[in-house]
């Protein structure tokens, strides 16, 4: 199964050795850099069943950070263990239709949060007869990454037609703020 979108190097800490991130079909993939080979104290022999995810993770100081599309979620995990830290439903009414994440997210280390961008519900993907309220949907979501709770930084009406969504989360600072995105650094200074 081919990774999506990219993987993430962790340089370790004093007890574990760096690793490798990456989704691969419905998995969360640790790998040890110097042989490619499974982590094996990383969730079940190296992988985390997640759901599809089409998004590379980030890690942010002793999480793993990364968002599925079915179910739509953003997910928290142990670096070391993979353990489940905590999971953020991106379905605000608890309905099976919700918005995916599906092209990826930023992260701000400093204020500990991750701007997750949303497109459409699934299905269907054209607003008129889309059932539930859809809050999250066409929106940027921020998401607290020590708690997982959110807030919706912009959104669109339920009836909204369909429309090009961002890949990654675009985000306005004061002079100075730098934040990650896409795996660059940008600054508005």
């Amino acid at each position: 199964v081919p990774a999506r979108r990219g993987l993430v190097h962790w340089a370790g800490n004093g007890r574990t050795g760096p690793r490798l991130f990456l989704v691969a079909g419905a998995a969360l993939l640790a790998l040890d850099p110097a042989d490619g080979a499974p982590v094996p104290s990383f969730g079940d022999g190296g992988s985390v069943a997640i759901g599809e995810a089409t998004a590379a993770p980030a890690v942010v100081g002793d999480r793993l950070v990364a968002t599925t599309n079915a179910p739509a979620t953003v997910r928290a995990f142990d670096v070391e263990t993979g353990r489940e830290l905590w999971r953020t439903p991106l379905m605000a009414d608890g309905t099976p239709i919700g918005a995916a994440p599906w092209g990826g997210f930023a992260v701000d280390a400093a204020r500990n949060r991750a701007y997750v961008t949303t497109g459409n519900p699934r299905p269907p993907l054209y607003g008129a007869g889309r059932p539930g309220n859809n809050e999250h949907a066409n929106s940027v979501v921020c998401v607290d990454l020590a708690t997982g709770a959110r807030s919706i930084l912009s959104g669109e009406d339920r009836g909204s037609g369909p429309r090009l969504s961002a890949t990654a989360a675009v985000l306005f600072a004061p002079a100075g703020v730098r934040l990650a995105g896409a795996g660059l650094w940008w600054s508005a200074a």
